[in-house]
Protein backbone atom coordinates (compact mmCIF):
# COMPACT_ATOMS: atom_id res chain seq x y z
CA UNK A 1 0.00 0.00 0.00
CA UNK A 2 1.20 3.59 0.11
CA UNK A 3 2.69 3.09 3.19
CA UNK A 4 4.49 0.42 2.63
CA UNK A 5 8.58 1.20 2.63
CA UNK A 6 11.53 -1.01 3.69
CA UNK A 7 12.95 1.40 5.88
CA UNK A 8 10.79 4.49 7.16
CA UNK A 9 12.49 7.53 8.45
CA UNK A 10 10.47 9.77 9.73
CA UNK A 11 11.31 13.49 10.65
CA UNK A 12 7.87 14.54 12.16
CA UNK A 13 9.90 14.57 15.64
CA UNK A 14 10.56 18.18 15.06
CA UNK A 15 6.65 18.63 14.83
CA UNK A 16 7.03 17.39 18.55
CA UNK A 17 10.50 19.62 19.52
CA UNK A 18 12.34 16.41 19.46
CA UNK A 19 16.15 16.13 18.35
CA UNK A 20 16.61 14.32 15.09
CA UNK A 21 18.50 10.86 15.06
CA UNK A 22 20.96 9.84 12.24
CA UNK A 23 20.36 6.93 10.36
CA UNK A 24 23.43 4.97 8.79
CA UNK A 25 22.13 2.53 6.11
CA UNK A 26 24.85 -0.09 4.73
CA UNK A 27 25.31 -2.94 2.84
CA UNK A 28 21.78 -3.95 2.76
CA UNK A 29 19.39 -5.78 0.34
CA UNK A 30 16.02 -3.51 0.36
CA UNK A 31 13.90 -4.73 -2.36
CA UNK A 32 10.40 -5.91 -3.26
CA UNK A 33 8.75 -3.17 -1.37
CA UNK A 34 6.58 -0.82 -2.51
CA UNK A 35 9.16 2.02 -1.48
CA UNK A 36 12.94 1.12 -1.03
CA UNK A 37 13.95 3.74 1.54
CA UNK A 38 11.32 6.37 2.41
CA UNK A 39 12.55 9.63 4.04
CA UNK A 40 10.61 12.79 6.05
CA UNK A 41 12.98 15.42 5.18
CA UNK A 42 16.03 14.57 7.23
CA UNK A 43 19.29 15.68 6.35
CA UNK A 44 21.50 13.56 9.55
CA UNK A 45 20.78 10.75 7.64
CA UNK A 46 22.11 8.21 4.50
CA UNK A 47 22.00 5.37 2.76
CA UNK A 48 25.28 4.09 1.29
CA UNK A 49 26.45 0.84 -0.22
CA UNK A 50 23.28 -1.01 -0.44
CA UNK A 51 21.48 -3.11 -3.20
CA UNK A 52 18.38 -1.12 -3.88
CA UNK A 53 16.30 -2.93 -6.50
CA UNK A 54 13.01 -4.45 -7.27
CA UNK A 55 11.01 -1.49 -5.30
CA UNK A 56 7.32 -0.98 -6.93
CA UNK A 57 7.07 2.41 -6.97
CA UNK A 58 10.62 4.02 -5.71
CA UNK A 59 14.21 2.61 -4.23
CA UNK A 60 13.96 6.02 -2.49
CA UNK A 61 11.45 8.75 -2.02
CA UNK A 62 12.15 12.03 -0.22
CA UNK A 63 8.60 13.53 1.60
CA UNK A 64 8.32 16.91 2.81
CA UNK A 65 7.90 17.64 6.80
CA UNK A 66 4.79 18.39 8.18
CA UNK A 67 6.24 22.29 7.66
CA UNK A 68 6.45 21.74 3.90
CA UNK A 69 10.12 21.63 3.56
CA UNK A 70 12.70 19.09 1.93
CA UNK A 71 15.81 18.04 2.24
CA UNK A 72 18.25 16.66 0.41
CA UNK A 73 19.04 12.99 1.48
CA UNK A 74 22.26 11.48 0.47
CA UNK A 75 21.78 8.23 -1.47
CA UNK A 76 24.96 7.77 -2.84
CA UNK A 77 27.03 4.64 -3.68
CA UNK A 78 24.02 2.16 -4.22
CA UNK A 79 23.13 -0.47 -6.64
CA UNK A 80 20.32 0.23 -8.03
CA UNK A 81 19.78 -2.88 -9.92
CA UNK A 82 21.03 -1.96 -13.30
CA UNK A 83 24.53 -0.23 -14.30
CA UNK A 84 22.89 2.42 -15.73
CA UNK A 85 21.85 3.94 -12.20
CA UNK A 86 18.03 5.01 -10.83
CA UNK A 87 15.45 6.16 -13.00
CA UNK A 88 12.81 8.71 -12.09
CA UNK A 89 14.66 11.52 -11.65
CA UNK A 90 17.82 9.46 -12.63
CA UNK A 91 19.06 8.81 -16.00
CA UNK A 92 19.10 5.17 -15.33
CA UNK A 93 16.46 1.85 -15.67
CA UNK A 94 16.91 0.99 -11.77
CA UNK A 95 14.65 1.79 -9.11
CA UNK A 96 13.53 4.96 -9.38
CA UNK A 97 14.33 8.03 -7.18
CA UNK A 98 12.59 11.26 -6.29
CA UNK A 99 13.18 14.69 -6.04
CA UNK A 100 15.81 15.90 -3.16
CA UNK A 101 17.85 12.82 -3.65
CA UNK A 102 21.51 12.73 -4.14
CA UNK A 103 22.08 9.07 -6.38
CA UNK A 104 25.72 9.84 -7.75
CA UNK A 105 28.11 8.35 -8.04
CA UNK A 106 26.10 4.91 -7.67
CA UNK A 107 27.71 1.74 -7.92
CA UNK A 108 28.21 -0.67 -11.19
CA UNK A 109 27.63 -3.63 -9.61
CA UNK A 110 25.88 -5.11 -6.55
CA UNK A 111 27.71 -4.87 -3.37
CA UNK A 112 28.95 -7.70 -1.11
CA UNK A 113 30.11 -6.12 2.35
CA UNK A 114 31.92 -6.49 4.21
CA UNK A 115 33.10 -2.55 3.34
CA UNK A 116 36.96 -2.43 2.73
CA UNK A 117 38.39 0.59 3.16
CA UNK A 118 42.09 1.70 1.57
CA UNK A 119 43.62 3.89 0.18
CA UNK A 120 47.39 4.06 -0.70
CA UNK A 121 50.32 6.62 -2.87
CA UNK A 122 51.52 4.23 -5.26
CA UNK A 123 53.95 6.13 -7.40
CA UNK A 124 55.62 9.57 -6.67
CA UNK A 125 57.99 11.19 -9.62
CA UNK A 126 59.31 15.12 -9.85
CA UNK A 127 60.12 16.68 -13.02
CA UNK A 128 63.61 16.53 -11.96
CA UNK A 129 65.91 15.44 -9.20
CA UNK A 130 68.70 17.98 -10.02
CA UNK A 131 67.99 21.84 -9.85
CA UNK A 132 69.08 25.30 -9.52
CA UNK A 133 67.08 27.17 -6.77
CA UNK A 134 64.10 29.16 -7.71
CA UNK A 135 63.25 26.33 -10.07
CA UNK A 136 59.90 25.02 -9.87
CA UNK A 137 59.59 21.23 -9.78
CA UNK A 138 56.68 19.29 -10.95
CA UNK A 139 55.79 16.14 -8.81
CA UNK A 140 52.94 13.57 -10.19
CA UNK A 141 51.88 11.78 -7.57
CA UNK A 142 49.55 8.65 -7.76
CA UNK A 143 46.83 7.44 -5.54
CA UNK A 144 44.39 4.75 -5.58
CA UNK A 145 41.16 3.02 -3.99
CA UNK A 146 42.10 -0.08 -3.54
CA UNK A 147 38.73 -0.88 -1.37
CA UNK A 148 35.63 -1.52 -2.48
CA UNK A 149 33.78 1.57 -1.68
CA UNK A 150 33.80 5.50 -2.59
CA UNK A 151 36.48 7.62 -0.65
CA UNK A 152 37.16 11.45 0.11
CA UNK A 153 40.64 11.88 1.01
CA UNK A 154 43.53 14.17 0.91
CA UNK A 155 47.05 13.94 -0.51
CA UNK A 156 50.13 16.05 1.13
CA UNK A 157 53.08 16.82 -0.43
CA UNK A 158 56.42 17.27 0.91
CA UNK A 159 60.14 18.13 0.94
CA UNK A 160 61.57 16.60 3.80
CA UNK A 161 58.69 18.17 6.59
CA UNK A 162 57.72 20.98 4.66
CA UNK A 163 54.56 21.09 3.10
CA UNK A 164 54.28 21.94 -0.46
CA UNK A 165 51.02 21.59 -0.85
CA UNK A 166 47.40 19.18 -0.43
CA UNK A 167 45.03 18.31 -2.80
CA UNK A 168 41.12 17.08 -1.53
CA UNK A 169 40.25 13.61 -3.74
CA UNK A 170 35.98 13.16 -3.94
CA UNK A 171 33.98 10.11 -4.69
CA UNK A 172 37.53 7.85 -5.91
CA UNK A 173 36.25 5.09 -7.39
CA UNK A 174 36.95 1.57 -6.23
CA UNK A 175 39.92 -0.24 -8.04
CA UNK A 176 40.76 3.04 -9.66
CA UNK A 177 43.89 5.20 -9.72
CA UNK A 178 44.30 8.92 -9.92
CA UNK A 179 46.63 11.35 -11.14
CA UNK A 180 47.28 14.35 -9.10
CA UNK A 181 50.57 16.90 -9.96
CA UNK A 182 51.64 19.20 -7.56
CA UNK A 183 54.26 22.37 -7.94
CA UNK A 184 56.94 22.87 -6.23
CA UNK A 185 58.70 26.70 -6.02
CA UNK A 186 62.28 25.92 -4.96
CA UNK A 187 62.96 29.86 -4.42
CA UNK A 188 64.14 30.39 -0.83
CA UNK A 189 64.94 26.77 0.02
CA UNK A 190 68.57 25.58 1.15
CA UNK A 191 70.93 25.03 -1.51
CA UNK A 192 73.31 22.31 -1.44
CA UNK A 193 71.12 19.81 0.15
CA UNK A 194 69.30 16.97 -1.15
CA UNK A 195 65.45 16.77 -0.30
CA UNK A 196 63.50 13.82 -0.09
CA UNK A 197 60.02 14.17 -1.34
CA UNK A 198 56.94 12.13 0.01
CA UNK A 199 53.36 12.17 -0.28
CA UNK A 200 50.76 11.88 2.04
CA UNK A 201 47.00 9.82 1.70
CA UNK A 202 44.81 11.17 4.58
CA UNK A 203 43.57 7.87 6.68
CA UNK A 204 39.80 7.25 5.68
CA UNK A 205 37.43 6.25 8.52
CA UNK A 206 37.22 2.20 8.86
CA UNK A 207 40.73 2.06 7.00
CA UNK A 208 43.32 -0.39 8.89
CA UNK A 209 46.23 -0.84 6.26
CA UNK A 210 47.83 2.75 6.39
CA UNK A 211 51.25 1.41 5.68
CA UNK A 212 51.38 2.27 1.99
CA UNK A 213 49.24 5.87 2.66
CA UNK A 214 53.09 7.18 2.95
CA UNK A 215 55.18 6.99 -0.02
CA UNK A 216 58.89 8.75 -1.30
CA UNK A 217 60.23 9.01 -4.55
CA UNK A 218 62.28 6.89 -5.10
CA UNK A 219 65.54 9.48 -5.63
CA UNK A 220 66.18 12.75 -3.53
CA UNK A 221 65.74 15.69 -5.26
CA UNK A 222 69.68 17.68 -5.10
CA UNK A 223 69.30 21.72 -5.44
CA UNK A 224 72.23 23.50 -6.75
CA UNK A 225 72.86 27.68 -5.92
CA UNK A 226 73.01 28.24 -9.57
CA UNK A 227 73.99 26.11 -12.90
CA UNK A 228 77.28 26.02 -14.38
CA UNK A 229 77.87 27.25 -18.11
CA UNK A 230 79.72 25.00 -20.95
CA UNK A 231 81.05 27.22 -23.09
CA UNK A 232 83.45 27.89 -26.43
CA UNK A 233 86.08 30.13 -25.99
CA UNK A 234 87.16 32.54 -28.30
CA UNK A 235 83.47 32.54 -28.99
CA UNK A 236 84.58 33.54 -32.85
CA UNK A 237 87.54 32.78 -34.36
CA UNK A 238 88.66 34.56 -37.79
CA UNK A 239 90.67 32.88 -40.00
CA UNK A 240 92.70 34.59 -43.11
CA UNK A 241 94.66 31.55 -44.18
CA UNK A 242 94.01 28.22 -45.74
CA UNK A 243 96.13 25.14 -44.10
CA UNK A 244 96.25 27.38 -41.19
CA UNK A 245 95.77 25.50 -37.69
CA UNK A 246 94.73 26.82 -34.23
CA UNK A 247 92.91 25.76 -31.29
CA UNK A 248 89.29 26.52 -29.28
CA UNK A 249 88.92 25.51 -25.95
CA UNK A 250 85.74 24.00 -24.40
CA UNK A 251 85.55 25.53 -21.11
CA UNK A 252 83.43 24.98 -17.59
CA UNK A 253 82.25 28.07 -15.28
CA UNK A 254 80.13 28.73 -12.72
CA UNK A 255 80.38 25.29 -10.67
CA UNK A 256 79.58 24.77 -7.04
CA UNK A 257 81.22 22.24 -5.86
CA UNK A 258 78.20 20.77 -3.99
CA UNK A 259 77.07 19.39 -7.49
CA UNK A 260 79.67 16.78 -6.67
CA UNK A 261 80.20 16.84 -10.18
CA UNK A 262 82.34 13.50 -11.39
CA UNK A 263 82.47 13.53 -15.25
CA UNK A 264 81.66 15.80 -18.44
CA UNK A 265 80.45 14.47 -22.01
CA UNK A 266 79.92 16.64 -25.07
CA UNK A 267 80.16 16.67 -28.92
CA UNK A 268 81.00 19.33 -30.67
CA UNK A 269 79.83 19.61 -34.25
CA UNK A 270 81.73 21.59 -37.36
CA UNK A 271 81.52 21.69 -41.14
CA UNK A 272 84.14 19.12 -42.34
CA UNK A 273 83.87 21.43 -45.57
CA UNK A 274 85.63 24.08 -44.42
CA UNK A 275 87.74 22.33 -41.19
CA UNK A 276 89.49 19.38 -40.12
CA UNK A 277 89.87 18.52 -36.42
CA UNK A 278 92.97 17.20 -35.98
CA UNK A 279 93.75 16.82 -32.03
CA UNK A 280 91.83 17.00 -28.42
CA UNK A 281 93.96 17.40 -25.17
CA UNK A 282 92.19 17.46 -21.91
CA UNK A 283 92.29 20.58 -20.05
CA UNK A 284 93.29 20.49 -16.51
CA UNK A 285 89.96 21.39 -15.30
CA UNK A 286 88.84 18.17 -13.81
CA UNK A 287 92.30 17.26 -12.54
CA UNK A 288 92.14 19.45 -9.50
CA UNK A 289 89.50 16.60 -8.14
CA UNK A 290 92.21 13.72 -8.68
CA UNK A 291 93.46 11.50 -11.27
CA UNK A 292 91.01 11.31 -14.45
CA UNK A 293 90.13 8.97 -17.31
CA UNK A 294 90.04 11.01 -20.66
CA UNK A 295 88.70 9.66 -23.96
CA UNK A 296 87.67 11.45 -27.32
CA UNK A 297 86.87 10.19 -31.11
CA UNK A 298 87.26 12.51 -33.96
CA UNK A 299 83.41 12.09 -36.35
CA UNK A 300 84.03 12.80 -39.79
CA UNK A 301 80.65 12.93 -41.28
CA UNK A 302 78.80 10.82 -38.84
CA UNK A 303 75.12 10.23 -39.71
CA UNK A 304 73.16 11.09 -36.74
CA UNK A 305 75.34 14.76 -35.68
CA UNK A 306 77.57 14.96 -38.88
CA UNK A 307 81.16 16.02 -38.46
CA UNK A 308 81.98 16.33 -34.70
CA UNK A 309 84.12 15.32 -32.01
CA UNK A 310 83.11 13.30 -29.30
CA UNK A 311 84.53 14.13 -25.39
CA UNK A 312 84.11 12.67 -22.13
CA UNK A 313 86.41 12.81 -19.17
CA UNK A 314 85.48 11.00 -15.83
CA UNK A 315 87.39 11.61 -12.38
CA UNK A 316 88.03 8.56 -11.78
CA UNK A 317 86.80 6.72 -8.02
CA UNK A 318 88.75 5.97 -4.97
CA UNK A 319 88.88 1.84 -4.16
CA UNK A 320 86.06 1.70 -2.37
CA UNK A 321 84.45 2.61 -5.66
CA UNK A 322 83.07 6.26 -3.68
CA UNK A 323 84.65 10.29 -4.88
CA UNK A 324 85.60 12.66 -1.69
CA UNK A 325 86.55 15.16 -3.09
CA UNK A 326 84.66 17.32 -6.32
CA UNK A 327 85.85 20.29 -9.03
CA UNK A 328 84.96 23.68 -8.66
CA UNK A 329 85.16 27.44 -10.14
CA UNK A 330 86.18 28.08 -13.97
CA UNK A 331 88.66 25.80 -16.29
CA UNK A 332 89.14 24.04 -19.06
CA UNK A 333 87.91 20.69 -19.79
CA UNK A 334 89.29 20.04 -23.33
CA UNK A 335 91.49 21.77 -26.14
CA UNK A 336 90.45 21.01 -29.95
CA UNK A 337 93.02 21.39 -32.91
CA UNK A 338 91.59 22.72 -35.83
CA UNK A 339 93.26 22.98 -40.07
CA UNK A 340 91.55 25.34 -42.15
CA UNK A 341 91.20 23.30 -45.61
CA UNK A 342 88.69 25.91 -47.71
CA UNK A 343 88.63 28.86 -48.70
CA UNK A 344 87.17 31.40 -51.41
CA UNK A 345 88.65 33.06 -54.09
CA UNK A 346 87.85 36.27 -54.59
CA UNK A 347 87.62 39.34 -52.21
CA UNK A 348 83.99 40.35 -54.00
CA UNK A 349 82.61 36.95 -52.44
CA UNK A 350 81.26 36.61 -48.95
CA UNK A 351 83.54 34.86 -46.02
CA UNK A 352 82.80 31.15 -44.98
CA UNK A 353 81.32 29.97 -42.43
CA UNK A 354 80.19 27.30 -39.13
CA UNK A 355 79.09 27.44 -35.70
CA UNK A 356 81.23 25.35 -33.49
CA UNK A 357 78.50 24.30 -31.73
CA UNK A 358 78.20 21.69 -28.25
CA UNK A 359 75.39 18.97 -28.44
CA UNK A 360 74.81 16.08 -26.36
CA UNK A 361 76.30 17.87 -23.08
CA UNK A 362 76.03 16.49 -19.65
CA UNK A 363 77.53 17.21 -16.45
CA UNK A 364 77.41 14.29 -14.16
CA UNK A 365 77.38 13.77 -10.38
CA UNK A 366 78.05 10.81 -8.54
CA UNK A 367 74.99 9.57 -8.55
CA UNK A 368 75.53 9.47 -12.04
CA UNK A 369 72.57 12.27 -12.50
CA UNK A 370 72.61 15.11 -15.01
CA UNK A 371 73.20 18.43 -13.62
CA UNK A 372 71.23 21.80 -15.03
CA UNK A 373 73.49 23.51 -17.29
CA UNK A 374 73.52 26.29 -19.77
CA UNK A 375 75.68 26.43 -23.29
CA UNK A 376 77.50 29.06 -25.14
CA UNK A 377 78.66 27.88 -28.75
CA UNK A 378 81.12 29.19 -30.58
CA UNK A 379 82.13 30.44 -34.43
CA UNK A 380 84.58 30.20 -37.03
CA UNK A 381 85.02 32.35 -40.19
CA UNK A 382 87.37 32.36 -42.87
CA UNK A 383 87.93 35.16 -45.12
CA UNK A 384 88.02 34.77 -48.99
CA UNK A 385 91.81 34.95 -50.84
CA UNK A 386 92.62 37.47 -53.06
CA UNK A 387 92.21 36.52 -56.71
CA UNK A 388 95.18 38.42 -57.39
CA UNK A 389 97.16 36.41 -55.22
CA UNK A 390 98.25 33.94 -57.84
CA UNK A 391 100.53 32.61 -55.80
CA UNK A 392 98.68 31.49 -52.62
CA UNK A 393 101.23 33.31 -50.51
CA UNK A 394 98.92 35.96 -49.07
CA UNK A 395 100.14 38.72 -50.39
CA UNK A 396 99.99 40.02 -53.77
CA UNK A 397 103.64 41.04 -54.86
CA UNK A 398 105.62 41.28 -57.80
CA UNK A 399 105.66 37.24 -58.31
CA UNK A 400 102.09 37.24 -58.67
CA UNK A 401 102.42 40.32 -61.25
CA UNK A 402 105.62 38.58 -62.73
CA UNK A 403 103.45 34.69 -63.61
CA UNK A 404 100.72 36.90 -65.48
CA UNK A 405 103.74 38.80 -67.33
CA UNK A 406 105.08 34.92 -68.69
CA UNK A 407 101.42 34.19 -69.29
CA UNK A 408 100.68 37.78 -71.43
CA UNK A 409 99.20 37.37 -75.00
CA UNK A 410 98.15 33.70 -74.27
CA UNK A 411 95.34 31.81 -74.77
CA UNK A 412 93.97 28.28 -74.03
CA UNK A 413 96.35 25.74 -76.37
CA UNK A 414 99.18 27.93 -76.19
CA UNK A 415 102.50 27.12 -75.01
CA UNK A 416 102.88 29.60 -72.34
CA UNK A 417 99.38 29.37 -71.42
CA UNK A 418 98.60 29.68 -67.55
CA UNK A 419 94.87 29.47 -66.37
CA UNK A 420 95.67 30.68 -63.20
CA UNK A 421 96.32 34.29 -64.81
CA UNK A 422 93.12 34.44 -66.51
CA UNK A 423 91.68 36.46 -63.79
CA UNK A 424 88.49 37.85 -65.44
CA UNK A 425 88.30 34.09 -67.01
CA UNK A 426 87.78 35.42 -70.38
CA UNK A 427 90.04 32.61 -71.79
CA UNK A 428 93.08 35.02 -72.08
CA UNK A 429 95.86 36.63 -70.52
CA UNK A 430 96.05 40.34 -71.60
CA UNK A 431 96.27 43.89 -69.36
CA UNK A 432 93.46 43.97 -67.61
CA UNK A 433 94.36 40.99 -65.81
CA UNK A 434 97.97 42.36 -65.44
CA UNK A 435 96.06 45.37 -64.97
CA UNK A 436 93.67 43.97 -61.90
CA UNK A 437 97.02 42.48 -60.13
CA UNK A 438 98.83 45.85 -60.29
CA UNK A 439 95.71 47.57 -58.50
CA UNK A 440 96.05 45.14 -55.85
CA UNK A 441 99.66 45.32 -56.03
CA UNK A 442 101.05 45.21 -51.86
CA UNK A 443 97.45 43.55 -50.19
CA UNK A 444 98.28 40.97 -47.89
CA UNK A 445 95.11 39.60 -45.70
CA UNK A 446 94.12 40.54 -41.75
CA UNK A 447 95.49 37.08 -40.40
CA UNK A 448 93.65 36.51 -36.97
Amino acid sequence: SWSSAGIVIDGWVAFYDLPSSTVVMSCNDIHNNYYGIEVVANSYSYAHYNNIYNNREYGVIQDPDYADNNVTFDARYNWWGDPSGPSGVGPGTGDAVSEHVDFSPWLLTEKIPPLVHDVAVTKVVPSAIRVVVGTTVHAEVTVKNEGNTYENFTVTLSYDTNIIGTQTITDLIPGTTKLLTFHWDTTGVTPCRSYAITAVASTVPGETDTADNTKSADDKVRIGPYAPVLKVEPPTYKAGRLNKTFTVDVTISNLSECWRVIAVEFRLTYNSTLLECLDVTEGPFMKQAGATYFIYFIEEDCPRFGSHTIVGTLILPNATGQWNVFPKGNGTIATITFKTIYQEVGLEKPPLSCDLKLIETMIIDDELYEIPHSVKNGYFEIQPNNICDINWDYKVDMQDVGIAARAFGTFPGHERWNPIADLNGDEKVDMKDIGRIARNFGWKPVDC
